[in-house]
């Protein structure tokens, strides 16, 4: 894992969370994703939520 796998998961995160990626159109970015987001650095940063805006369903989910 490089810091600019770190950087961009963090701008990825964001757009995920309020909803504005449609990962059946990217198979392949989508298990990046996955696998960012199953790392134990990160999980934590799953957990938080805004309070006006909730993420959707799937994005704390770390199983494909």
């Amino acid at each position: 894992i490089t810091l600019a796998d770190l950087t961009a998961a963090a701008q990825i995160s964001v757009a995920d969370y309020l909803g504005g990626i449609d990962w059946k159109l990217h198979d392949q970015a989508r298990g990046w994703d996955y696998a960012i987001k199953c790392r134990p650095s990160f999980r934590p940063l799953l957990s938080e939520r805004m309070e006006v805006i909730q993420p959707p369903s799937h994005y704390g989910e770390t199983d494909i």
